[in-house]
């Protein structure tokens, strides 16, 4: 048992206006500009935040909450397609 207070619930998870905003579907799974992606189960029906990178066209940067976990460039999937 911990002496810590904890709260019983957190604080929604907010990104800023920028970001393409999209919720972790089953197995993990997004869909984003017409691909199917896999991120993580653990993810699951929670919102993460693709954010543009300002200096490379076509790629974003993965964030869930304040963390980034994935870089991924939409030239590179279409160019594979």
């Amino acid at each position: 048992m911990s002496l810590r207070p904890m709260p019983t619930s957190l604080a929604p998870i907010e990104y800023s206006e920028r970001d393409h905003v999209i919720t972790v579907g089953w197995n993990g799974f997004v869909k984003f500009q017409g691909h199917k992606l896999r991120l993580s189960s653990a993810l699951h029906r929670l919102p993460v935040a693709l954010r543009p990178d300002d200096l490379h066209d076509g790629c974003f940067d993965l964030y869930f909450c304040h963390q980034r976990f994935m870089r991924l460039d939409m030239n590179a999937l279409t160019a594979s397609n």
